[in-house]
């Protein structure tokens, strides 16, 4: 396995007040090598039977979202290594969503035991979240449109804010909500483009460039994303394994 990516050193040259908020992503990243699976086995064949248990269908979905999680993670790295304001926001932002997902399915499983969430209808929550989509293929039925259509993204980070342990009173989805400024075509992505006021004169950068404070929150609300991933995923996890493995 290729080791995971470091931070630069010139990067960490140019932002000597960063370090440990540098360095913080760099053990967040080596933290993923231990949680990933390189193979998905069922458990059992349900004699001969291919469709898969809840069980294995959430751990299938949790063993997926971890290696986002990871990928997003080593992208933000090489983002900020190359300098890439834009990238940088977009990674730590899509981390953010990946993030909600595994805290929307943690508060429907934490429903499911005293029965508030019946068995089908966590069934169709996790077939959802791993296969949800907006652009359904032509001649697609209603019937799997209904099934498959995505979540709204909104409302993964909203769960993060109903995580009791968290008390983040909407922070978390006001944190998602200000990183997509960068992220869509509206002012404050402009600010991170290089464009520098002279004289009367807008002056734009050649080539983008990271200046301390875009990397500065951006390392903040990249930390606060992996610490809910790590929670939200060790709570999912323990609530996975107690499913029945023959529904």
């Amino acid at each position: 396995m290729t080791s995971p990516p470091t931070i630069a050193a010139h990067v960490n040259l140019r932002f000597p007040g960063l370090a440990v908020d540098l360095r913080g992503l760099e053990d967040h990243c080596r933290e993923y090598e231990s949680l990933l699976i390189a193979r998905f086995t069922p458990e059992h064949d349900r004699n001969n039977d291919p469709a898969l248990s809840l069980r294995d269908k959430a751990r299938l979905l949790m063993m997926a979202t971890t290696y986002h999680a990871h990928a997003l993670t080593w992208g933000l790295i090489e983002a900020i290594n190359q300098d890439s304001p834009p990238a940088a926001f977009l990674l730590a932002r899509a981390h953010f969503e990946v993030t909600g997902l595994v805290a929307y399915l943690l508060l429907r499983l934490r429903k499911h035991p005293d029965g508030q969430l019946p068995e089908q209808e966590l069934h169709d929550v996790i077939v959802r979240l791993y296969t949800g989509t907006k652009k359904h293929p032509p001649g697609t039925s209603d019937a799997v449109v209904e099934k498959t259509t995505a979540v709204n993204v909104a409302s993964f980070a909203d769960a993060v804010d109903k995580l009791p342990e968290l008390k983040a009173a909407g922070q978390f989805r006001e944190t998602w909500e200000w990183l997509s400024e960068f992220c869509h075509p509206n002012a404050f992505s402009r600010f991170i483009s290089g464009q520098r006021l002279v004289g009367r004169e807008i002056h734009f950068d050649t080539r983008p460039t990271l200046k301390e404070d875009s990397l500065t929150p951006i390392l903040v609300a990249s930390s606060i994303s992996q610490e809910v991933f790590f929670f939200s995923r060790q709570e999912t996890l323990l609530l996975v394994e107690q499913l029945r493995s023959d529904a």
